[in-house]
C-alpha cells in the first residue's frame, strides 16, 4: 500500500478536523438555566435536541462517512463510482471546507463566546439583551452558521456522486423497487396493475 502524500494527507486531516470542529460548534456549550418563564413552544426540546448526547447520535452518520472518505482520500481505490474530485483537494471540496471552518464554526463559537451561559440550546430567557461582537451585526449568528454547517456538510458527504453513494446506491433503491413491484403484480394481477398505472410511486400527482 502506497504512502500517502502531503496533500492526500492535509485534505483527510481537514475532513476530520471539520467534523471534530462541527462536533464542537453542535454540542451545547451549557446546560439549561433554571427558567424564568415557561415558554409555550420549544421544538428543538420537542425533537429531543436539547439532550446532552443529542449532537453525537445526530452527527453519527456524517461522521462515519467523513472517517470512510478520509481512508479513501489517503488509499484512492483503483475503481469506485465516486467523484474523485471529491477525494482530494479541488473547487468542489476546497469551497465547503473553507466555509465550514473559516466561517460557519466561528461564527457559531463567536455567539457562543458572546452569550456565554445564556446560550442554551434549550429555549431560555437570558439574564440581559446581548447586541455585542457579532449580535452588532446580525441577530441570530447561531442559526445562519447552522445553516451554513449543513450545507457544507451535504456538498461534502451526502452528493450523489460522493462518498454516500458507496452505501446508498441509487440501483440498489431501483433494484429493490422494481423487486417489490414484481412481487405485488405476481401476487395481485389485474388489481395491482390498475392501482399502479392510476397512482404515483413516490411524490403524490406528480411521479
Amino acid at each position: 500500500m502506497a504512502i500517502p502524500s502531503v496533500s492526500q494527507a492535509s485534505f483527510a486531516a481537514a475532513l476530520l478536523l471539520s467534523i471534530y470542529w462541527s462536533y464542537i460548534a453542535l454540542t451545547p456549550p451549557h446546560p439549561p438555566t433554571a427558567p424564568t418563564f415557561t415558554p409555550s413552544k420549544d421544538v428543538l426540546k420537542g425533537l429531543h435536541l436539547t439532550k446532552r448526547h443529542a449532537t453525537l447520535v445526530v452527527l453519527a452518520p456524517t461522521a462515519l462517512l467523513a472517517l470512510h472518505m478520509a481512508y479513501l482520500a489517503l488509499y484512492p481505490p483503483a475503481h469506485t463510482r465516486i467523484n474523485r474530485a471529491l477525494l482530494t483537494w479541488s473547487p468542489a471540496t476546497l469551497l465547503p471546507l473553507a466555509l465550514l471552518l473559516g466561517v460557519a464554526i466561528p461564527l457559531r463559537l463567536q455567539a457562543y463566546a458572546v452569550l456565554g451561559a445564556n446560550f442554551t440550546f434549550a429555549l431560555t430567557a437570558p439574564q440581559t439583551l446581548y447586541t455585542d461582537g457579532v449580535y452588532q451585526y446580525i441577530q441570530h449568528p447561531g442559526y445562519t452558521s447552522f445553516v451554513m454547517l449543513v450545507a457544507c456538510h451535504w456538498a461534502l458527504f451526502y452528493r450523489t456522486d460522493g462518498v454516500q453513494s458507496a452505501w446508498f446506491s441509487e440501483g440498489v433503491y431501483a433494484r429493490r423497487v422494481r423487486e417489490e413491484e414484481g412481487m405485488l403484480s405476481g401476487l395481485f394481477g389485474a388489481v395491482w396493475d390498475e392501482w399502479h398505472a392510476n397512482t404515483a410511486r413516490f411524490v403524490p400527482y406528480v411521479f
